[in-house]
C-alpha cells in the first residue's frame, strides 16, 4: 500500500543511489538507483514465506526460509514452526519447538510464539508442556481467567495417574500460584 511504502522510507529502509532517504516525498531522477536496505529485504522474504504458507504451498514458503535458517529471529522461528506444522514433519516439530523454546524464555510475552510452541507440543505427544504455552499465550494476551483454566487442567492431567513430566507440573503449580 501507499502507507506501507511510507512507512519503509520513513524508517529509512531505502537507498536512493546508495544513500539512506527517509523523505518519502523526495524526488528522483530518471537514472537514480533506488534500493531496499538489506533489512527490508529480508521482511519482504519473511513475507513472501508468509503468503506461500497461507496459501498452503508449505515447499515455497520453506525455500523462501532456507537463508535465514541458522537465525534465531522472530520471524524465522515462528515461520519454521509454522511450516513444519503445516508439512507434519515430525523431525521439524522437535527442532522448531527447541527454537521456539528457547524465544519464549527470553520474550515472555510474546502470544503468538507460546501459541504455535504450544501446537508443535501438541503434536509431539507434550500434553503438560502443550497446555502451559497456551496458558502462557493466554496470559500474554491479558486473558487471565483462560490461563488459569489452561493451568488448571495441567494440574488435572499431571494428578490423572499418567506418565507426567514432574518438572514440567512444578513449572505449572508454580505459574499458577504466580497468576493468582
Amino acid at each position: 500500500t501507499i502507507w506501507a511504502a511510507r512507512q519503509l522510507v520513513s524508517h529509512g529502509h531505502i537507498r536512493v543511489n546508495g544513500v539512506r532517504c527517509n523523505i518519502a516525498s523526495r524526488r528522483v531522477d530518471v537514472g537514480d538507483i533506488v534500493e531496499l536496505g538489506a533489512k527490508a529485504q529480508e521482511m519482504a522474504l519473511v513475507i513472501e514465506a508468509q503468503s506461500m504458507l497461507d496459501r498452503g504451498d508449505t515447499g515455497r514458503a520453506e525455500a523462501a526460509l532456507k537463508p535465514y535458517a541458522a537465525e534465531s529471529s522472530r520471524p524465522a522461528v515462528l515461520l519454521s514452526g509454522r511450516v513444519s506444522l503445516a508439512r507434519g514433519d515430525a523431525p521439524g516439530w522437535k527442532r522448531s519447538a527447541e527454537d521456539l523454546q528457547t524465544w519464549v524464555a527470553g520474550h515472555p510475552h510474546d502470544a503468538e510464539a507460546w501459541s504455535v510452541l504450544g501446537q508443535l507440543w501438541g503434536k509431539l505427544g507434550q500434553g503438560l508442556r502443550a497446555l502451559r504455552a497456551e496458558a502462557e499465550s493466554r496470559l500474554a494476551l491479558g486473558d487471565m481467567s483462560g490461563a488459569i483454566d489452561r493451568l488448571r487442567a495441567g494440574q488435572r492431567v499431571a494428578r490423572s495417574g499418567g506418565p507426567v513430566d514432574f518438572i514440567e507440573a512444578s513449572v505449572i503449580d508454580a505459574r499458577l500460584r504466580d497468576i493468582e
